[in-house]
């Protein structure tokens, strides 16, 4: 019995043997292997500086609503460096871990309005002084209990959005309530103005048409609902014909401004596997119109460059971006969700080189609270300038990205810079309004 289990045992490996001999080879595919629990590698970019075009620098006498003008296309700006700063002014409570400054700030005949982390506004003059200040906070809400909020100013008005659900209209000398329209949701994100009407998108994703003049509403439209939206949110975009609206779950709307007929949808959903930072589908980057396109982009990965007429996508790049682009004739300049400074090409997205941006406090990856925030980019004087939560104003060279200046700013900045007169100002964290030139 044993020999003849043994002679078995034999005939079995024979055939197995057999077997392997005649497999297929096995193919080694080529590149380099790594460990599961080793790093993964970074992508390298063959970066190279590019002539940039650049528009005539323009000098701006006033700062009306975010990013300047209703196409939020701000165009290059006149500015004389280096910078120094010149002006520091408290504008009431800094940020903590419950409260955020959110809103840019606005400039219009000589006074500089703000609102602090807990929904004050202020209104100070270009040499300093306080004129006024104004609380949004409701009689039946605490003041702690909200944050965030956006600025407008036209003509002797200032239009504040707050976190507690309304927009107030307020005289700009005084800073009396005028009209409040409240908006059944919260208002943390950025109101546009053109012509007779404010634009807004509401923490509901509610896009709504407000007059200006009184507060009445003219027409609203629903966006699909989300579980969350971004505090201090994009401004709608809007040109002579056409409002553009952002929304909190990666959706745009373009509507016919004055009746709000919808015009066209489109979507800027996607992110970028393993590397994007968040799984946050909402509009970050407020859409910006240059010509017959406009740029829009999401915090995960993905900015788009629709037709404006039509919505149809001319080109897309695996790049999220927090804050509105900043546009040429040939290039998109953007702060990408991986902490870099970009130029992209604006014929068809293709990277044309990225400067890495100051990211962590430390090289702890888990100290979420240590992440550094960049804000803008800015065109200035042909130079790309941005503001950071680590404590500099920063200016790069817009053909290479490579660093030309940097100032300090006392507690880190909170808001994109804004120019006037020559004088960039940012409100820093601190709770205050700064000013360089």
């Amino acid at each position: 019995m044993t020999i003849c289990r043994r002679s078995a045992l034999i005939a079995v490996l024979a055939t197995t043997t057999l077997l392997t001999a005649c497999a297929e080879p096995e193919i080694i595919l080529p590149g380099d292997r790594l460990t599961l629990d080793g790093e993964v590698p970074q992508l390298v970019f063959d970066d190279q500086p590019r002539a940039a075009a650049m528009p005539a620098a323009q000098n701006l006498s006033a700062w009306p609503q975010a990013h300047v003008n209703a196409r939020n296309n701000p165009g290059n700006l006149s500015v004389s460096f280096p910078l120094t700063q010149v002006m520091a002014v408290n504008i009431g409570q800094s940020e903590d871990r419950a409260h955020r400054i959110t809103a840019e700030p606005v400039v219009a005949d000589g006074r500089i309005f703000t609102i602090d982390a807990q929904a004050t506004v202020q209104a100070t003059s270009t040499s300093g002084a306080v004129l006024w200040t104004h609380d949004l906070t409701p009689m039946r809400d605490d003041t702690k209990q909200g944050s965030g909020g956006g600025l407008a100013v036209d003509g002797n008005v200032v239009f504040a959005a707050s976190s507690f659900g309304a927009i107030t209209a307020l005289d700009t000398a005084t800073g009396a309530v005028l009209w409040q329209q409240e908006l059944e949701s919260g208002a943390s994100g950025t109101p546009t103005v053109y012509g007779d009407l404010l634009y807004f998108v509401s923490g509901a994703n509610r896009a709504w048409a407000i007059d200006k003049s009184n507060g009445r509403v003219r027409w609203q439209l629903d966006g699909v609902g989300s579980g969350a939206s971004v505090v201090g949110g994009p401004a709608p975009a809007v040109t002579d014909q056409l409002v553009i609206f952002p929304f909190s779950n990666g959706d745009v709307m373009a509507a016919f401004r004055q009746g709000g007929v919808r015009r066209w949808d489109a979507s800027v959903a996607g992110t970028r596997n393993g590397l994007a930072l968040s799984q946050i589908s909402a509009i970050t980057g407020d859409p910006v119109v240059d010509g017959n396109k406009v740029y829009i982009s999401n915090q995960s990965g993905s900015l788009v460059a629709l037709e404006l007429d039509t919505g149809n996508r001319v080109w897309s790049a695996p790049e999220g971006a927090l804050g509105p682009v900043a546009v040429t004739s040939d290039s998109v300049y953007l702060i990408s969700d991986r902490n870099e400074l970009m130029r992209l090409d604006a014929t068809d997205g293709t990277r044309i080189w990225g400067t890495e941006l100051p990211n962590y406090q430390a090289k702890r990856p888990r100290r979420r609270d240590a992440v550094f925030a960049h804000y803008g980019p800015l065109l200035v004087d042909g130079q790309i300038v941005i503001t950071s939560s680590d404590g500099y104003l920063r200016s790069y060279n817009a053909e290479s990205g490579a660093l030309t200046s940097e100032v300090a700013i006392n507690g880190g900045a909170a808001t994109p810079p804004v120019v006037v007169n020559g004088t960039v100002y940012v409100v820093s964290r601190k709770g205050q309004l700064l000013a360089f030139r």
